[in-house]
């Protein structure tokens, strides 16, 4: 082994200690999705399910974030600690679906002329999106802490 190999490993080695005793367990790709320690992060269309040892914990995560944060803390055993961030995260996506689908009801709105039924559409739209960004950055606090 060369002197840069073995300083390399010695680099790697360093930065997972760091990670580990700051309670961050590096995640590693397998054919089914991510394995954070005994959790793993498995897609499911646009959204991640949370599993332990082949059991769903947290079906339906929206934010990436947030889903490495949960499944940090379900390998971590603290799967209670989790229940607010997962909360905060589909608090979020309810948020952000319905923005979709008034986006998508003020859009006929508009080409069917419509145009009070449209007013009336965007100002829902604009409080609701205003909800799903609060929503949002709370999730991703949480899933900093």
């Amino acid at each position: 082994m060369s002197h840069l190999s073995k300083r390399f490993e010695q680099i790697v080695v360093r930065t997972q200690k760091k990670f580990l005793d700051k309670g961050t367990i590096l995640p590693e790709k397998t054919d089914k999705g991510i394995r954070v320690g005994i959790a793993e992060i498995r897609p499911n269309g646009v959204y991640k399910d949370i599993y332990r040892n082949e059991d769903l914990v947290f079906p339906g995560v929206c934010l990436n974030k947030v889903a490495i944060k949960l499944a940090n803390l379900v390998a971590w055993n603290q799967g209670h600690r989790a229940i607010e961030i997962y909360q905060a995260d589909q608090d979020y996506n309810k948020f952000y679906v319905e923005t979709t689908v008034l986006m998508s009801s003020y859009n006929m709105a508009k080409e069917s002329k419509k145009f009070f039924k449209a007013d009336v559409i965007w100002a829902r739209y604009t409080q609701v999106k205003q909800r799903a960004n609060q929503a949002k950055k709370k999730a991703e606090r949480l899933a900093s802490l």
